[in-house]
C-alpha cells in the first residue's frame, strides 16, 4: 500500500490485478478500480490503509476489462458507478470485458450509468467522469477535482507506456481522449499499471510520440 496523497491509497495487489485506488474521507470510503485478485489479498490491502471491505460504499470503474472490474464482486453493498458503455458490456457479459481470458466469472450487481462530466460526491472529494474512449470503447477517466488527480485507468499510462487499442479506430480516439484530459489541469496522475506521476504534461507529450513512432 502506498499513500499517495493524505487521503488516497494505491493498493498492492498482485498480478494480473490493475492498480487499484482507495479514497477515504472520514467514515466514507471509495475504490476505483478495485482490480483482479483474490478477497483474503484484497482485503489485506484494505488493511494496511486502515479500510474495511464493507466500509466502501462506491465503486468506480473506468472500464470493463477483468483485470480492473472484477473485484468488483466483493462489495455486493456498494454503489458501482461506470460510464453507460461500461455498464452495457458487464450486463451483457460482453467477451470484449475479458473475464474468460482471466478465468473469473461474471458477477451480479447494481451499477449506476454516469454520464460524461457527470460529478459523484463523496466526502470531501469530489470525482467527475470524464469519457475516454481509445483503449476501448467503453473507457472513461475520474478526475477527482480537490486534489487534482486523475484516475486514468488504461486511457493515459506513464513513462512512455502507450495503452493498447482494441478496435480499428481507437488510435484515433485516444488521441482525443488526451486532448479532453490535458484540459483538466490534473496534477497527478493515477494509471490502471504502472507509478503514479506528477509529471501529467509530460505524460500526455510522450504518449503523443510513442503513437508518431508508429506504436499502434
Amino acid at each position: 500500500m502506498n499513500k499517495i496523497t493524505p487521503n488516497i491509497f494505491l493498493l498492492e495487489l498482485p498480478g494480473p490485478s490493475s492498480n487499484a485506488y482507495v479514497l477515504v474521507d472520514g467514515r466514507e470510503a471509495a475504490i476505483v478500480d478495485p482490480g483482479l485478485c483474490k478477497q483474503k489479498e484484497l482485503e489485506a490491502e484494505l488493511g494496511e490503509a486502515g479500510v474495511a471491505l464493507e466500509s466502501i460504499s462506491r465503486v468506480f470503474l473506468t472500464h470493463a476489462h477483468a483485470d480492473h472490474s472484477s473485484n468488483a464482486r466483493f462489495f455486493p453493498h456498494a454503489q458501482l458507478l461506470c460510464s453507460q458503455e461500461t455498464l452495457n458490456c458487464l450486463l451483457q457479459k460482453s467477451p470484449t470485458a475479458m473475464f474468460l481470458e482471466f478465468c473469473v466469472p461474471f458477477f451480479s450487481f447494481k451499477g449506476t450509468a454516469l454520464a460524461d462530466g457527470a460529478a459523484v460526491h463523496l466526502g470531501g472529494f469530489k470525482l467527475r467522469c470524464v469519457n475516454t474512449p481509445g483503449h476501448t470503447q467503453d473507457a472513461a477517466c475520474f478526475f477527482e477535482e480537490e486534489t487534482k488527480t486523475l484516475f486514468s485507468g488504461d486511457s493515459l499510462f506513464t513513462q512512455g507506456s502507450v495503452p493498447r487499442v482494441f478496435y480499428p479506430e481507437g488510435g484515433t480516439e485516444l488521441l482525443q481522449s488526451w486532448q479532453k484530459l490535458e484540459k483538466l489541469g490534473a496534477a497527478l496522475v493515477a494509471p490502471g499499471h504502472g507509478p503514479v506521476s506528477k509529471h501529467v504534461a509530460r505524460e500526455l507529450e510522450e504518449s503523443r510520440q510513442g503513437i508518431a513512432q508508429g506504436f499502434l
